[in-house]
């Protein structure tokens, strides 16, 4: 029964993640899948290193690294037959040279910054390396044989730095578990894991959305707001009179109906998401329809409750639907497919006028047939 319920968890994780969602799952799982492990035991060496989980298949098993850079340097990956092949060795010590251990060397897949595809496969001879910036996020597979069942403890190491030269993935006391432990877990306790592993830190650059491009970061003046007023968009800029429905699916955005992002709330006052992992789920389904349809187009509203300054509120409206932005164009949308509108607390959703935090919200509309033209810089 419990490998049924996995299984299950699993299928429905697998399709979540297809279409963007910040964990990379494997493209190469097998339908024999045992069980998945959605709260790893394990010590770090490095504090900024997280396993997400672990997948175990009858021959196999994939990690699912999570590795936040704090300081701009050159980081490479070895393929599996190079001498400094990623390891997975018997045992609590920590290191390439323990020769009385059993040693695995394993396959390093699906390597990310920031959720950006860079290698989908590292041929087992070679190695590769990227020069992230600081609070960029590196992610990556790695698929290794199983250890004999009568092995319980196991060390990791791989990767490593240009400076110093040491391994950056470095971990021991990694808990191998069986199908029946009863510390497996579930999946929205690994989301809450990574989520507080992002605001562990104050100088992540993704997914938190503070630091914008240098066209998103642009000043809003007083100009820039008297001139939205007298001049807005026919039907996109327009109050809706009906309760926008929420995304779900790539099958709910409808041309010239604002949908309203699932889980894409936002702290009073801030523009950062309340549930960053959901509402990075939510963001892939736009970007699942952009990038399957080369041509389309869509226009993103950003709004704020009602209480507070006019002008401040449309600043932050406009934060809020820039931070969505950002995530579709660092995943590879073309920016000016995105259209941004912000309307501040003006259009507050119907039986919220007096104010609730459901205002804080960002809404998606498909543009179709007639072309907007923002009068808004973004």
């Amino acid at each position: 029964m419990k490998n049924y319920i996995a299984k299950i968890l699993f299928i429905a994780a697998f399709w979540i993640g297809l279409v963007g969602y910040n964990f990379s799952f494997s493209q190469n799982l097998s339908p024999e899948l045992s069980h998945i492990d959605f709260l790893p035991k394990y010590l770090k060496q490095n504090t900024n290193i997280l396993i997400a989980r672990i997948d175990y298949f009858p021959t196999k098993m994939i990690l699912h690294f999570r590795l936040l850079i704090d300081k701009k340097d050159t980081i490479r990956f070895y393929g599996k037959q190079h001498q400094k092949a990623w390891i997975m060795q018997s045992g609590s010590s920590v290191g390439r040279n323990s020769s009385n251990n059993i040693q695995k060397t394993g396959d390093v897949c699906n390597i990310r910054i920031n959720d950006q595809l860079k290698a989908s496969w590292l041929p087992a001879n070679q190695d590769v390396y990227y020069t992230p910036e600081r609070g960029d996020i590196v992610s990556c597979e790695i698929h290794v044989e199983r250890m004999p069942h009568f092995i319980k403890v196991v060390s990791f190491v791989g990767g490593d730095v240009n400076i110093s030269k040491d391994p950056v993935f470095l971990l021991s006391n990694l808990m191998i578990k069986s199908s029946d432990h009863n510390q497996l877990g579930n999946l929205e306790q690994m989301e809450t894991i990574v989520d507080n592993y992002y605001k562990e830190f104050d100088y992540i650059r993704y997914p938190n959305l503070k630091y914008l491009s240098s066209i998103e970061n642009e000043q809003l003046t007083k100009e820039d707001v008297d001139n939205i007023s007298p001049t807005p968009i026919k039907e996109t800029m327009a109050p809706v009179n009906y309760m926008p429905k929420l995304l779900d699916r790539v099958e709910d955005l409808k041309c010239k109906e604002r949908i309203i992002l699932r889980n894409v709330y936002f702290e009073d006052n801030s523009f950062e998401f309340t549930r960053r992992i959901l509402a990075m789920r939510t963001i892939s389904i736009v970007y699942d329809y952009l990038n399957y349809y080369p041509d389309s187009k869509i226009v993103l509203h950003g709004h704020t409750d009602v209480y507070g300054n006019p002008y401040e509120n449309l600043v932050l409206s406009k934060e809020r639907v820039l931070a969505v932005k950002r995530v579709l164009t660092q995943k590879g949308i073309d920016k000016h497919r995105i259209i941004t509108l912000y309307h501040g607390g003006e259009q507050p959703l119907p039986n919220c006028e007096k104010g609730h935090e459901l205002n804080r919200r960002v809404e998606v509309e498909l543009v179709c047939e007639e072309k907007v033209i923002s009068t808004v810089k973004n």
